[in-house]
């Protein structure tokens, strides 16, 4: 009970703080037992050039693609959590010309540890494409910053894949519903790897539709 208690008060220090914790999976801690060469920082560079954290499966970014390709309602689509712009750029691809796109992070977090500076410029560059073509707007701030400063038109969807812990990810549902958003979808919802996710959307009656780990409410 105590370490419970301990594990979540550390979880939300690093969420006010704007870390995310990360831990090795079994077979990680294994390789890392049986390896004294082995730092944290090998297995987040294998992760991030595996893309088994943080990104969406082929998968799941055609269904994301058919989401956001069938909106039928005018507003921008919004994406909570940028991290290095795969799932931009899937958004680029099947979204209307017409329409704004306004990516928001604080690039606090990423697989590679890069400083947030770092980050943000990375991002810039894997995004140098569509961002010359107008799309899409990169805001370099908290969520909470952006959902108290937004003022225009209700949001046709809104894509979270930002802090995956339960209280964040409450407060991106709770911050899309306050600016009226028409979809509210989001990724990882992941008993295993992304409990919080899970409970979070849950207490809002569950996913209408699950594909992967890609959820709608």
């Amino acid at each position: 009970m105590l370490n419970e208690l301990i594990k979540t008060t550390v979880r939300k220090l690093c969420a006010l703080a704007g870390i995310q914790i990360v831990p090795l999976t079994k077979h990680q801690k294994e390789l890392m037992g049986n390896d004294a060469n082995l730092r944290y920082r090998h297995f987040c560079i294998q992760d991030a050039i595996t893309m088994q954290r943080g990104q969406i499966t082929l998968k799941e970014a055609r269904f994301l693609g058919q989401l956001v390709s069938n909106l039928e309602t005018k507003g921008p689509i919004i994406e909570i959590g940028t991290l290095f712009g795969w799932s931009t750029r899937i958004i680029c691809l099947f979204m209307d010309n017409g329409r704004e796109l306004i990516t928001v992070d604080n690039y606090s977090w990423n697989p590679f540890g890069l400083p947030p500076d770092m980050h943000f410029e990375t991002t810039r560059t894997v995004l140098k494409d569509e961002i010359s073509s107008g799309q899409p707007q990169l805001m370099k701030m908290s969520n909470t910053e952006f959902y108290n400063i937004y003022s225009g038109l209700s949001p046709a969807l809104i894509f979270i894949d930002a802090d995956h812990e339960y209280e964040a990810v409450k407060m991106d549902i709770e911050g899309a519903k306050k600016l009226g958003a028409k979809i509210i979808c989001g990724h990882d919802y992941d008993e295993r790897r992304c409990p919080g996710v899970v409970k979070a959307v849950d207490e809002y009656g569950g996913p209408k539709r699950l594909v992967g780990s890609l959820w709608v409410l």
